[in-house]
């Protein structure tokens, strides 16, 4: 019997949520997953200017599942 492998791939979109974001993704990284399964989480974030952008560029520096990319619109 093989063990089914993939990967699960969070997106979210976020903007101006300083006091959160960083709970959000530790409660993410630590989801349990299947051995086998990989997981990237994918924050958009929509140009913050409350902080959000520095606290989760700092998470990801130090999580390389997560990844921050600009949501303009």
């Amino acid at each position: 019997m093989s063990i089914a492998s993939g990967r699960v791939s969070v997106i979210v979109p976020c903007r101006n949520e300083v006091d959160h974001i960083v709970a959000f993704c530790q409660s993410v990284a630590e989801q349990q997953l299947p051995d086998g399964w990989a997981l990237e989480v994918w924050v958009a974030d929509g140009m913050s200017n409350d902080g959000t952008r520095e606290r989760l560029s700092a998470f990801c520096a130090g999580d390389e599942r997560f990844h921050m990319i600009d949501n303009p619109g």
